[in-house]
């Protein structure tokens, strides 16, 4: 009976196998040794940098670039739009998601809200070599739960916060926080 259920079953899907990548990807070492930083927080703090200050996705690419030159054996991005590549645009609605069989889809089939961002039209005649460039109107990106969860833990004074409503919390069964109620 095993024998024949092998026969069906070839392991996960192709999306399964993509997701499991990247989870596998965004957990590895920054660097050999490295256990303050994984891949992805260290991509999404230098991220971070470059939305607070201004800086364009060049100088971004720039700065990637310099930090592999003068640390090879640094894990991260080569790029600015490698960076970025694990988004999947999402309708504006909350429906679906524009992956899959939706990935090539311009209007959620469920509401019919358009994937992107509506943009005045250029006039062709004028502007003919400018292409025209879309933005999402959402985007979603997949952060795993359990490796924040753990860092979150990491420091003392925050994991006794989490842990405030298994330890500290009274259980006389009175009203006295909202984590006290039924619902």
């Amino acid at each position: 009976m095993l024998h024949r259920l092998k026969e069906f079953y070839d392991g996960p899907n192709k999306d399964a196998k993509k997701f499991y990548n990247l989870v596998e990807e965004a957990n590895q070492e920054l660097y050999p040794g490295c256990t303050g930083f994984s891949k992805l927080p260290f991509t999404l703090r230098l991220y971070l940098l470059k939305c607070l200050h201004g800086w364009s996705n060049k100088s971004f690419t720039s700065l990637l670039k310099l930090l592999k030159e003068a640390m090879p054996e640094l894990n991260i991005p080569p790029s600015y739009n490698k960076t970025k590549s694990t988004k999947i645009d999402a309708c504006l609605n909350d429906y679906i998601l524009f992956r899959n069989d939706h990935k090539d889809d311009d209007f959620c089939h469920t509401c019919g809200a358009s994937r992107y961002i509506q943009s005045t039209e250029v006039d062709s005649e004028l502007v003919p070599s400018k292409k025209q460039h879309r933005v999402s109107a959402k985007t979603l990106r997949h952060f795993p739960l359990i490796p924040r969860l753990k860092r979150l833990f990491m420091c003392s004074k925050t994991a006794d916060s989490l842990r405030w409503h298994e330890e500290e919390r009274s259980k006389d069964r009175k009203l006295r926080h909202p984590a006290d109620g039924l619902a």
